[in-house]
């Protein structure tokens, strides 16, 4: 029982890969689509997410800062406030140094490439 819905299932595979076979002859230009997006390779593409998320943590961190100093003065000795405005800081620094990790890493790697 188990054999024969392997063999459908494997027939049904090699109907449709056929298909897509012969869908590409039946398309003269399919190999020629135009590029809908502004970036050329893969590496611009990374270099553009890297840059988006450095720019976003550009502007988030100091207020990220500024929430954990309201947390800190606002505490009014409430360790758990305290400790709350301590980890948003923490957390704050950690995020941002990762960013800085990914853009410095990524433009080793293309000094490294391009050479």
């Amino acid at each position: 029982m188990n054999k024969a819905k392997i063999v459908i299932a494997l027939s049904l595979v090699c109907l449709l890969f056929g298909c897509f076979v012969l869908a590409d002859d039946l398309v003269p230009d399919a190999d020629k689509i135009d590029n809908p997006l502004p970036w050329g390779t893969i590496g611009e593409v990374i270099n553009f997410v890297i840059n988006f998320f450095f720019a976003v943590g550009v502007v988030v961190v100091p207020l990220m800062i500024i929430i954990a100093a309201f947390y800190l003065v606002t505490s009014g000795g409430d360790p758990e406030r305290v400790q709350k405005g301590q980890n948003i800081i923490w957390y704050t620094v950690l995020g941002f140094l990762l960013i800085l990790l990914a853009k410095g890493l990524v433009s080793a790697l293309e000094s490294v490439i391009s050479k």
